[in-house]
């Protein structure tokens, strides 16, 4: 491990200093109509809303085979949607890194805002089809800390999405990709451009807990290598106001696919 280090190191230090890059590839659903991460095609109806906070820790960040040069980040998300007509939904994601570490030569912020992005999601199909369906855009604005890795340029990430709801549990499953300019980490790893797909099946419960199963392969367009992560999460809601939880490991997707991604959060909603 001790040569993965030093390969790693002698290959960001040819550059310099790790260069700006948003290296963040998962946020969470603002409506969270399927699980935390993935829809099933279904928007929030007119005038209905969900906002909330989520404190999240990712170990392993920028990775090159065994070594790290970001063992650890901390931060949170805020996010929002409301339904604005009955098959129309816009949201809001905004990270926030509250403290990261690297090595100091590196020019890695400990701290700084990550690219704001916009949501909008279309419904297709509704119930009373045999799945349903959506179609979403989101756009990543380049205002974010590129020294605290969360500004690597425009991001717009188009996606489809479908699912099913039966009586107690549902499933979804979509399909996007993600566009960014490519930023070289190191030598032998670039954070840019994936397409990914991702599926869930979650329970089905308006006033008791809810256990969610969320996985996510992706393949880079830049270069990199393909990864995956799996959630496994559960849901508490309390009236008006939903406790959260999710965890799980990532594998492969060298240089921006951590080892380990964490949440824990709550959001507010006027419906179940």
């Amino acid at each position: 491990m001790r040569f993965a280090v030093m390969g790693l190191v002698m290959a960001t230090s040819a550059l310099g200093q790790v260069p700006s890059a948003d290296i963040e590839q998962v946020w969470l659903d603002p409506a969270a109509r399927g699980s935390m991460m993935v829809g099933t095609g279904k928007t929030l109806d007119e005038l209905d809303f969900r906002f909330g906070v989520a404190a999240f820790y990712t170990s392993n960040n920028l990775r090159s085979g065994s070594s790290s040069l970001l063992v650890d980040r901390l931060g949170f998300q805020v996010f929002g949607a409301l339904g604005v007509t009955r098959w129309l939904e816009l949201g809001a994601n905004v990270p926030v890194v509250a403290s990261q570490q690297g090595p100091a030569q590196y020019g890695i912020g400990s701290a700084g805002v990550g690219n704001p992005f916009l949501h909008a999601k279309a419904a297709v199909l509704d119930d009373s089809h045999l799945v349903t369906m959506g179609v979403a855009l989101a756009v990543g604005i380049p205002i974010g800390s590129g020294p605290a890795l969360g500004n690597g340029g425009l991001e717009v990430a188009p996606k489809l999405q479908l699912g099913k709801a039966f009586e107690q549990w549902q499933w979804g499953a979509e399909v996007g990709v993600l566009y960014r300019p490519p930023v070289a980490i190191d030598a032998a790893n670039t954070v840019g451009s994936q397409v990914w797909l991702a599926g869930t099946v979650t329970s089905l419960s308006a006033t008791g807990p809810r256990a969610e199963a969320s996985a996510r392969v992706h393949v880079s367009l830049s270069g990199g290598y393909a990864g995956a992560e799996a959630q496994l999460g559960v849901r508490l809601p309390l009236g008006a106001v939903e406790f959260f939880a999710s965890a799980g490991p990532g594998f492969g997707g060298e240089p921006s696919t951590p080892s380990l991604r964490v949440y824990l959060g709550f959001a507010l909603a006027n419906t179940p």
